[in-house]
């Protein structure tokens, strides 16, 4: 390889490794284990792993506005509630939070999710409440999705 090839080459790689160094977007947690987050983002759920945690921060915003004490329970039957609101938070979608549907639609159009992946959402998170709290952990989604 020429010398000028190669100087070119090194100040790339050392640029890009500077570059990632700096980057100021905070580091996905991880949901290894996770089967919500895994039926959300396998073939059928189409979501990207961001999108997929976003998108149930997004929702477990609207249901901390609307449940209130009662958010305690519905986060009992989902373990990584928490970490969802963190990847919502950093995402930038709750600036502040979420008290509303429109505000959750909002939010879902900021994480590039459309309509029928938000549902398929929806859908893939009252399935999972339901198989761990019963009609409790559904009924906590549904009144805090009421309209």
């Amino acid at each position: 390889m020429r010398p000028s090839r190669r100087r070119f080459l090194g100040a790339t790689l050392v640029g890009s490794a500077v570059l990632a160094g700096c980057s100021t977007t905070p580091a996905m947690p991880s949901f290894a284990g996770d089967a919500l987050m895994s039926s959300l983002t396998s073939g059928a759920g189409g979501l990207s792993p961001a999108q997929a945690a976003g998108g149930l921060g997004s929702v477990m915003s609207l249901a901390q506005s609307r449940l209130g004490g009662d958010f305690s329970q519905l986060a009992r039957y989902l373990p990584s509630a928490d970490k969802y609101l963190q990847v919502a938070k950093d995402a930038g979608v709750l600036k502040s939070p979420i008290t509303d549907v429109a505000g959750l639609n909002n939010a879902f159009k900021q994480l590039n999710i459309d309509p029928m992946q938000a549902r398929g959402l929806l859908d893939a998170t009252s399935s999972y409440l339901t198989k761990q709290g019963g009609d409790a952990g559904k009924s906590l989604l549904t009144r805090a999705l009421a309209i």
